[in-house]
């Protein structure tokens, strides 16, 4: 009986490692997903923020250079007309880049991403 005693002890060791190497690798994993998941939402609140802070000051730098260039011709829809052709110009460069922009950016984001992994 002494063999079956040992053998039951050491399965039930074995047993009791295996679950607290289950336990831990659980709440390792956890806690990773919560680091990425608090990770992601902060950055996205602070592009929100920072995003939306800069598109209201290139909104009022538009505005007073189009009414600049409209006092400057003493028309103000010419100053307005320049600057959305300048605005509509900007945005046909960034559509004709827009292969290299996207692989910038997932170049930058899968060497941030690999890195914290």
């Amino acid at each position: 009986m002494g063999a079956f005693d040992e053998i039951k002890a050491s399965s039930k060791m074995a047993i009791d490692a295996g679950e607290s190497y289950v336990e831990h690798t659980k709440a390792y994993y956890e806690l990773k997903v919560f680091r990425h998941t608090a990770t992601g939402v902060i950055t996205a609140l602070k592009i929100l923020v920072i995003g939306s802070t800069l598109l209201l000051g290139i909104a009022f730098l538009v505005l007073a250079s189009a009414l600049a260039l409209g006092a400057l011709l003493g028309n103000l829809v010419y100053g307005f007309l320049i600057t959305g052709v300048g605005a509509l110009l900007l945005a046909v460069v960034l559509y004709l880049f827009r292969k290299k922009i996207e692989k910038w950016v997932l170049s930058r984001l899968s060497a941030l991403f690999f890195k914290s992994v």
